[in-house]
């Protein structure tokens, strides 16, 4: 995951580390599209009860809960997701994404 100013890269990798490219995608925030009359990354307005911006598509429903936090002495966006685990359907996971310099 790559956020800039105006924009959200997401990168998707199989196992053997070869890049999914039909995974992957990048939303601009910084140009309408003519067909939509929107731009294709939206970012809520408002945090949500715990702290949480919402960062997405706006042409989807697929968006990244993400929070700046502290993690291991390091400034990290923590990630919250559903697992889509069948047994357990409210499971949530926790992934952190850290600059790369």
């Amino acid at each position: 995951m790559k956020i800039t100013k105006y924009t959200l890269t997401v990168t998707n990798y199989h196992k053997n580390g070869h890049k999914n490219t039909a995974a992957s995608y990048t939303a601009r925030g910084n140009k309408i599209n003519k067909r939509l009359g929107i731009t294709s990354l939206i970012v809520s307005r408002h945090k949500n009860a715990k702290g949480y911006w919402s960062v997405g598509l706006s042409q989807s429903n697929d968006d990244h809960l993400l929070k700046k936090v502290k993690h291991h002495g390091r400034s990290a966006l923590r990630n919250d997701y559903p697992t889509f685990n069948p047994k357990h359907p409210m499971q949530h996971a926790i992934r952190y994404y850290y600059r790369v310099h």
